[in-house]
């Protein structure tokens, strides 16, 4: 596993996501990660 699934985590933490771990019926495993959406509207009407 190593380091690149500490920074991986740290990441998605850092913007309030989730990730987690699943196995695979045929072996080995899965990694899934979802991150929050936010669009933001401006006083001008036009999104970003």
């Amino acid at each position: 596993v190593g380091l690149g699934l500490f920074i991986c985590r740290a990441l998605v933490q850092l913007h309030k996501g989730h990730i987690w771990v699943e196995n695979r019926p045929s072996g080995g495993s899965r990694f899934c990660f979802v991150l929050p959406y936010k669009s933001e509207v401006h006083h001008d009407g036009k999104s970003r």
